[in-house]
């Protein structure tokens, strides 16, 4: 199913730092047609809309009732006004009163439809995570990569192709998929603060234009050292090729990438290797002794059989030990949300890591629910199998499964997510003659509330876009020490196992 194109899609965002590089990634592009929808609204977005309903009451009262700066209230007046959910006298649209009633909710129209895109990469296995409105391409040309603003054209260097694809391309993603695409990016939209859990088949009419074949496209975004006052930063982040603040899933990725691809890992290492960072070394030199104090942590807190571990659990584990060092060493004074939003999801890929781990080991038993509950088993019957094994506390002390994973609406088993792994694994323990030979259920055992717990945390940090909007959080240095005690622990316990 492979499809030539040499389209490449660049949104013109500036350029993040002066230390930067400007690479294209090869994605699977799907158009899609939805109803049209809009997404709900963020806390103070609500507390304004509420309030408004009160005849006359001005912007500074509000300001005094909500203890927020009067120019805050303003520019929310304005958002609520561009929504069309306030008219320029401050009274409530109707669709103002419909979102007044229902604040966290998804709005659906009926009427009328949407073209948007979904996209996908590292040759069709991954689904890049949120849904895309409007794309803008532009053209390479004499070393240049022309686009069009609302000023005019502009130009910038050519991207650099840093990923060599074999255009294998993937299924197209499943309409819950999409959905979950949708919700995602609802998520971002309120910046993490709102109920989308409404979002179903049912209220949704998918359509691909003009059929579901992809078109391969090269999606453009920047690779940057983030600066600060006393130099740059020793970890480079990566832009959201879509306007949306840094994007962590393609972090990952590229993370991943770089330590097969030599011809990344050199421009990388020679686009940074001479930059001084904060603390006064070389970026190159930054790097290597950051290392050396990872492995060294490493070889403190584990136990001595961590190399009996699968390689990709050592690599994770590597991963949260190198995220918390970096919150560590400017003693959580100034946590920053790429730190925060690295932190859990190195987590939950060292938990993802085991739990797949499992899959191997038990392979026999996964291949039996699979049987059992596969593609088209009901929801329900996932939730009885579910509260079946919890009954038995062969992982709890409760009885009482988390509703998160209760309410997880997937249909097959194509979910690559923390929480659709954990259901799997705890679903699989319904199969399972012989609990003695699952050894993870020793390592598991009344800690699935807290890694339940690592995944909505991870939301809530991950999907404010910008630094202004996580200054809510309440995250804290205590915070990081307490799951990287839970982790050390965890992982201890596992190494045991393999004894």
């Amino acid at each position: 199913m492979a499809i030539e194109s040499n389209k490449t899609i660049f949104m013109g965002m500036a350029k993040p730092s002066d230390k930067c590089l400007l690479v294209s990634i090869p994605m699977s592009m799907f158009r899609i047609q939805t109803n049209k929808f809009t997404s709900g609204l963020n806390y103070f977005q609500k507390a304004v809309l509420k309030l408004k309903y009160m005849p006359q009451i001005s912007n500074a009262k509000i300001a005094e009732l909500l203890h927020l700066d009067e120019h805050l209230i303003n520019l929310i007046v304005s958002q609520l006004e561009s929504k069309g959910l306030l008219l320029s006298t401050g009274f409530l649209t109707p669709k103002g009163e419909e979102m007044r009633n229902n604040a966290d909710g998804f709005i659906v129209d009926d009427s009328q439809r949407q073209i948007g895109y979904i996209f996908s990469y590292d040759d069709g296995n991954e689904l890049f995570p949120y849904y895309q409105r409007e794309v803008n391409f532009a053209e390479v040309s004499n070393g240049e990569l022309v686009y069009n603003t609302e000023r005019g054209t502009r130009s910038v260097e050519a991207p650099l192709n840093i990923i060599e694809s074999d255009n294998t391309l993937g299924l197209p993603p499943s309409e819950e998929e999409i959905l979950q695409v949708i919700k995602n990016s609802t998520y971002r939209d309120m910046e993490g603060d709102g109920d989308v859990e409404d979002i179903t088949q049912q209220m949704f009419q998918i359509k691909y234009i003009p059929n579901n074949k992809p078109e391969t496209v090269m999606v453009c975004t920047y690779i940057y050292l983030p600066q600060g006052d006393n130099g740059y930063d020793d970890d480079w982040l990566v832009l959201d090729p879509f306007g949306k603040g840094n994007n962590y899933e393609l972090k990952l990725y590229l993370e991943k990438e770089k330590k097969t691809n030599r011809q990344f890992s050199t421009v990388l290492f020679n686009t940074f290797k001479d930059v001084v960072t904060e603390n006064n070394r070389k970026f190159d030199e930054s790097v290597k002794w950051f290392e050396e104090q990872v492995q060294e942590r490493i070889a403190i807190v584990f136990d001595d059989n961590f190399q009996k571990m699968d390689s990709n659990i050592q690599q994770a584990i590597h991963d949260v030990v190198n995220s918390y060092m970096r919150m560590e060493r400017n003693d959580f004074k100034s946590i920053s949300h790429a730190q925060k939003q690295m932190f859990f999801m190195n987590m939950q890929s060292a938990i993802e890591s085991i739990l797949l781990q499992d899959q191997t080991d038990r392979e026999d038993i996964y291949e039996d629910l699979d049987n059992n509950y596969g593609e088209y088993a009901a929801q329900v019957d996932r939730q009885d199998c579910l509260k079946a094994v919890y009954r038995k506390k062969i992982l709890s002390d409760t009885t009482f499964v988390p509703n998160v994973l209760l309410k997880l609406k997937t249909k097959n088993w194509k979910g690559r997510s923390l929480l659709d792994y954990l259901m799997k694994f705890i679903m699989s323990l319904s199969c399972e003659p012989n609990l003695e030979d699952c050894k993870v259920i020793k390592v598991f055992k009344n800690r699935i509330d807290t890694i339940v717990g690592i995944t909505e945390m991870r939301n809530h940090v991950g999907h404010g876009t910008t630094e202004s909007q996580d200054r809510s959080s309440a995250f804290t240095g205590d915070d990081a020490r307490e799951y990287f005690s839970f982790m050390t622990d965890l992982i201890n316990d596992y190494i045991k196992t393999l004894e």
